[in-house]
């Protein structure tokens, strides 16, 4: 690396850029964890650092210690730390995938909702700002119904955003001109953000608000569900049937371990770099010196992410080829 990493009161959070996410590395996570609160401003440190040299960071190097960071943050409950939280969040959406990768959607509602439990004004600002994106308010949303189920003290106040939300008039019906075909088929496709609230009805149903269930239907009676996504009767099952709720969606009210040992199975050993579904044993984008060695060379020059796209030419290779997960550049 062309650059220095930032100085710990707390030498032991260094770590968290030689960590990847293994069951077995959890425990170095547990070690710092027993430090507790006085971690906090360390962590906002590996925050705060990343978002501001992520051009210097290279895809292979250090890039895991930010969502470490994230994720002890919201294991501390560490609502002094939002607003490192929120700028982390209010990045595009190609940075916060270069730290999160495809866990986002799991882990990001966790940190914001445990984080951000003392802030719903915030978050509700942040759900409505017309600034951010489609994938921030799902992340905002997730976390807005976590913090309802995870704190019972705020489930009031949650219910009657999530019912103002599906009774305003933000959503009209919906119309033909609204919706566009699949290429080979399957449910229409919205050319806006037509079908957002239904799966913000999802994460309702999925995390039991029963409370919201006649605001549902009525959206539904109404026109204003995006068709093809989920149908009404499936969330009416939902609700009265909650045992088919999918696992993965209850992770962020499980334990960090939980997370951890999900990642580990579900990504981290099917990465590009991993070995171990692989049958020759390689990692994905390296070879073998030559038939008889162990030594692993790559199989072409590494791009790396702010060199220009050998593709485009103009845009760098994390704007191009890279935000659309090519370890090598090419033509799509």
């Amino acid at each position: 690396m062309a650059f220095s990493l930032p100085t710990f009161s707390k030498e032991i959070v260094s770590k968290l850029y030689t960590l990847k996410y293994t069951e077995a590395e959890f425990a170095t996570i547990q070690e710092i964890l027993t430090i507790g609160e006085a971690l906090i401003p360390d962590l906002e440190v590996v925050v705060n650092f990343g978002i501001e040299h992520i051009d210097d960071f290279t895809d292979d190097d250090y890039n895991s210690a930010v969502s470490h960071a994230l994720l002890i943050l919201s294991e501390l409950r560490a609502t002094s730390a939002f607003p490192t939280i929120e700028k982390f969040i209010r990045q595009s959406e190609e940075d916060i995938d270069f730290w999160v990768g495809d866990t986002n959607f799991t882990i990001l509602p966790r940190i914001l909702a445990y984080c951000g439990s003392n802030a719903v004004d915030k978050l509700l600002a942040m759900f409505y700002d017309t600034t951010l994106t489609r994938t921030h308010h799902q992340y905002i949303g997730d976390a807005l119904a976590w913090i309802g189920k995870l704190f019972p003290e705020k489930r009031e106040r949650i219910v009657g955003i999530f019912r103002n939300y599906l009774r305003s008039d933000i959503h009209k019906p919906i119309l033909p001109e609204q919706m566009e075909s699949r290429p080979y088929g399957g449910f229409p496709m919205a050319r806006n953000n037509e079908d957002f609230p239904v799966f913000i009805c999802i994460t309702l149903e999925n995390l039991g608000y029963h409370e919201l269930r006649e605001d549902i239907e009525w959206f539904w009676a109404e026109g204003k569900a995006f068709p093809g996504i989920t149908e009404l009767s499936q969330i009416q099952k939902g609700f009265d049937e909650p045992s088919n709720v999918e696992k993965i969606a209850l992770l962020p009210g499980e334990p960090l371990s939980a997370v951890y040992a999900w990642i580990d199975k579900t990504f981290y050993q099917v990465h590009k770099y991993s070995h171990k579904f692989r049958p020759d044993g390689v990692p994905g984008g390296l070879a073998k010196k030559d038939s008889t060695s162990t030594t692993l060379v790559r199989k072409e020059p590494k791009i790396e992410r702010n060199a220009p796209c050998p593709v485009d030419g103009i845009k760098k290779f994390k704007k191009c080829c890279g935000a659309k997960g090519h370890s090598t550049c090419q033509k799509v």
